[in-house]
């Protein structure tokens, strides 16, 4: 039972047309391109990438800590907080918080402690007794 070459050159074709149908449906089946963080817009920093922060920001409330110079922010998150000695300046990349005075003509600038990095914030998140650091 020998095939005859046109039959034999016919099943060659229906090859070839499968492996054409199967190239086509691998080129179809490509992932979108993804996106990178350079990539056009998006990202991080909205507007040009240069506003940080909230406009206005959230409506934090401070009170003081029973520890003198020490503070604690209520907000949407409370945090550790003191005075910034030299506003405007963050020593250790630091969050900085800015709260009007009880009059309301200044400004003043807290600095957030994070207590995973601080002794002395763990010591005082953790409830410490006394206070070994005093301001002045």
């Amino acid at each position: 039972a020998k095939a005859s070459p046109k039959a034999a050159a016919k099943k060659d074709d229906e090859d070839e047309d499968e492996d054409e149908e199967s190239e086509e449906e691998d080129e179809s089946e490509e992932p979108p391109a993804k996106k990178h963080k350079g990539d056009g817009k998006g990202g991080k920093g909205g507007k040009d990438g240069k506003g940080k922060g909230k406009k206005g920001g959230a409506k934090v409330i401070i009170e003081p800590h029973r520890h003198e110079g020490v503070f604690v922010s209520k907000g949407k998150d409370d945090s550790l907080v003191t005075k910034n000695m030299v506003p405007g300046e963050s020593v250790y990349g630091e969050k900085r918080l800015v709260a009007e005075s009880e009059d309301k003509e200044e400004k003043i600038e807290y600095r957030v402690w994070n207590p995973f990095r601080s002794k002395l914030g763990a010591g005082i998140v953790g409830g410490i007794g006394a206070m070994p650091i005093k301001p002045g």
